[in-house]
C-alpha cells in the first residue's frame, strides 16, 4: 500500500481543521521520469476516494481529490487543468483550513508554471504566495517563494524541481 492509498484508507478518522498531507504530489514527482507509471499510480487512487455529492459541504476528502487530480494534470503536462484544480482547492481551503495550505498550493502551482515556462503565471503565483506567507508569518514558505522569484529573474528558463 503506497502512502496515498494509506491516507485514503484513513479518511474517515477525525481530523483537525488543518490541511491534510498531500502525498499525491510526491507520487507524481518521485516518478517524474516514468510518467506512465506516475499516471497509473495516481489514477488508481481516484476510485478509493469517497463519491462527491454536488453542493455538499467542502471537506478534507475534497481537497485530497483535488490534489490527486492536480497531480494527474501535472504528470500529463496539462497546465490549464492543473491551474483549475489549484484554484478549486484554494477555494475549498479558504473555507475549511488555515492559510498555510493556500501558500503551499500557490507555491506548487508556481513551480509547475515555471517548469512549463509559463513565466508570467509563475511570477504572479510566487508573489501571491510570498504576500500570504508574509501576512501569516510562514517564513519557510516565504523563503521558497522568494527563491523562485529570484530564479525567475536570474535565469527564467532553467527551472529547479522543488518538492
Amino acid at each position: 500500500m503506497n502512502l496515498l492509498e494509506k491516507h485514503l484508507s484513513e479518511l474517515h478518522t477525525p481530523r483537525p481543521m488543518i490541511l491534510p498531507p498531500r502525498p499525491a504530489r510526491f507520487i507524481g514527482r518521485s516518478l517524474e521520469g516514468d510518467k506512465d507509471k506516475a499516471y497509473d499510480k495516481l489514477n488508481s487512487c481516484l476510485p478509493l476516494l469517497p463519491p462527491r455529492i454536488p453542493d455538499s459541504i467542502p471537506s478534507h476528502e475534497h481537497i485530497l481529490e483535488l490534489a490527486v487530480r492536480t497531480e494527474l494534470a501535472r504528470v500529463q503536462g496539462n497546465y490549464t487543468r492543473a491551474q483549475q484544480y489549484t484554484a478549486s482547492a484554494i477555494t475549498v481551503i479558504e473555507k475549511i483550513c488555515d492559510r498555510y495550505g493556500i501558500v503551499d498550493w500557490l507555491l506548487d502551482q508556481a513551480y509547475f508554471a515555471h517548469e512549463q515556462t509559463i513565466l508570467d503565471d509563475a511570477r504572479l503565483l510566487a508573489q501571491c504566495a510570498v504576500n500570504v506567507a508574509t501576512q501569516i508569518g510562514a517564513h519557510h514558505f516565504r523563503k521558497r517563494g522568494l527563491i523562485l522569484l529570484q530564479q525567475l529573474s536570474d535565469n527564467p528558463l532553467q527551472p529547479e524541481v522543488y518538492i
